[in-house]
């Protein structure tokens, strides 16, 4: 009896150092390596790093409601191929591969477009500034726009393209605006459809022309 006791104890001590740390290693995520930055070459599917930990982030910056866990799974890949298929339009060099090479890193910063948001510019003209922004849910299917006001007047509206960005159709009221804001009207979108918002910022001397966000 003492015996067997003591053999069940072992098993169960024996057990506990396999569950446990295995358990504690799944939980953690890779602390964050920039993704497009000389540490980080292609990010591929199966990848568990910090270059995946920190890609996630940006790909949530455009609302793909990723789980930031550092684990380029099903879900990863599907958002980097939503990004490479919209690039793709405009760019049929762009494969559509899952694979997060040089070409991908640029387009994901094209769309970016790094300024002031995601997918946002802001016009400046003489004492006249608009702030225009995409704002796309690829996780649910829809996208919008908003032109936002500080000076002047804010002159703008959304576009669709549904051949790469060639020739689009407008897909909102155009809106002219001297205080406040204005929401696009959203609608449903897909990776084979391109969209931008675009405003013109003008006061009483200047005009800056028409500014569009990136195609995306």
């Amino acid at each position: 009896m003492m015996r067997l006791r003591a053999l069940t104890s072992a098993a169960a001590i024996a057990a506990a150092l396999v569950v446990f740390p295995a358990t504690a290693q799944a939980s953690s995520v890779p602390a964050p390596i920039l993704w497009d930055g000389p540490n980080c070459g292609t990010i591929q599917y199966g990848q568990i790093n910090g270059c995946v930990t920190s890609l996630q982030m940006e790909l949530n910056k455009f609302d793909f409601g990723l789980s930031v866990d550092g684990d380029f799974g099903g879900h990863t890949l599907d958002a980097v191929k939503w990004v490479q298929t919209k690039a793709h339009l405009q760019d049929p060099s762009v494969a559509v591969d899952g694979n997060v090479g040089p070409v991908t890193k640029t387009w994901i910063r094209t769309f970016e477009n790094l300024s002031y948001l995601p997918l946002g510019v802001v016009v400046y003209t003489g004492s006249a500034e608009c702030t225009v922004q995409l704002d796309p849910h690829p996780n649910a299917g829809t996208a919008s726009g908003v032109i936002s006001w500080d000076g002047g007047t804010c002159s703008g509206a959304m576009y669709l393209s549904n051949d790469g960005g060639r020739s689009r159709v407008q897909s909102s009221g155009y809106h002219s605006i001297t205080s406040g804001y204005v929401p696009f009207y959203p609608y449903t979108d897909t990776a084979s459809q391109l969209e931008e918002v675009c405003v013109t910022a003008t006061d009483a001397t200047h005009s800056s022309g028409e500014v569009c966000t990136p195609w995306f």
